[in-house]
């Protein structure tokens, strides 16, 4: 499912007038589940979009790794947690209904 979402987004941005904006756009956005962005995460900063922004949120501040990991492993648990809920009990329990 990661894959094709994946690829889902970089058509996306391929397909936008200028995807070099696009493409700085989606690097500056922050992922839900971290609330970080992939910018912020390999840099440890924000970058300079198109939009203005105050000059000390560009500085660099690492993000705490240990939150992000914790944060990213509890929605990837969450849904495999779902998918053995629906998948593997469901089949167990798909000749009683």
């Amino acid at each position: 499912a990661e894959a094709e979402s994946g690829v889902q987004i970089a058509k996306r941005i391929i397909q936008q007038p200028d995807p070099f904006i696009a493409l700085l756009n989606y690097r500056a956005t922050p992922i839900t589940t971290t609330g970080l962005s992939p910018a912020q995460q390999l840099m440890g900063r924000s970058i300079r979009t198109t939009l203005p922004v105050l000059q000390q949120n560009l500085d660099p501040k690492l993000p705490d790794l240990y939150k992000v990991r914790k944060q990213d492993h509890k929605i990837t648990r969450s849904g495999q947690e779902c998918y053995y809920f629906f998948e593997i009990l469901g089949k167990m329990f798909a000749h009683y209904s």
